[in-house]
């Protein structure tokens, strides 16, 4: 905007200020709604990935099942073992004792597969059933206990 005096013979040009900045109060107003957006966009992902990370623990645990209800079919026992992810070929893991190989090479959980004894039978055998622990590398753990047909939570 500007305004044009005439002032004895010569022109002067006053130029109002339209440029300015934002005050003290509405950038810190900004602030604290981005602070309250993103912390709860935080939340929501954390669940996501917690979620994920279940969901992967579940997706391993029933196929070490697949495989030792396999094994106790064909053999009358289960195997006990433990797989690492930093080891995954170790002797006596599950890998190398039952062949179960998880199906992504990039697996981020280990294994513990524990018989457990009804008390009538001995350990490992048909009667028996398996513990498998499946932890993840970020701490969450989940358990189960397989025995024939019924599977159960630790």
């Amino acid at each position: 905007m500007s305004r044009t005096i005439v002032h004895s013979q010569s022109t002067y040009s006053i130029v109002s200020s339209c440029n300015r900045g934002y005050t003290l109060v509405e950038l810190l107003i900004l602030i604290a709604v981005v602070g309250v957006l993103s912390s709860i966009s935080w939340s929501v992902y954390q669940g996501y990935v917690s979620s994920s990370r279940e969901s992967a623990l579940l997706q391993t645990l029933q196929s070490v099942k697949l495989v030792q209800e396999d094994r106790r079919l064909r053999l009358g026992e289960y195997v006990e073992g433990a797989y690492d992810p930093t080891n995954p070929s170790v002797s006596g893991g599950l890998a190398s004792t039952l062949g179960w190989n998880p199906s992504d090479p990039n697996l981020e959980i280990s294994l513990v597969a524990e018989c457990q004894t009804d008390g009538t039978a001995p350990e490992c055998s048909r009667g028996s059933g398996v513990k498998v622990t499946a932890t993840h590398t970020q701490g969450e753990s989940m358990c189960r206990i397989y025995n024939g047909a019924t599977t159960s939570n630790c």
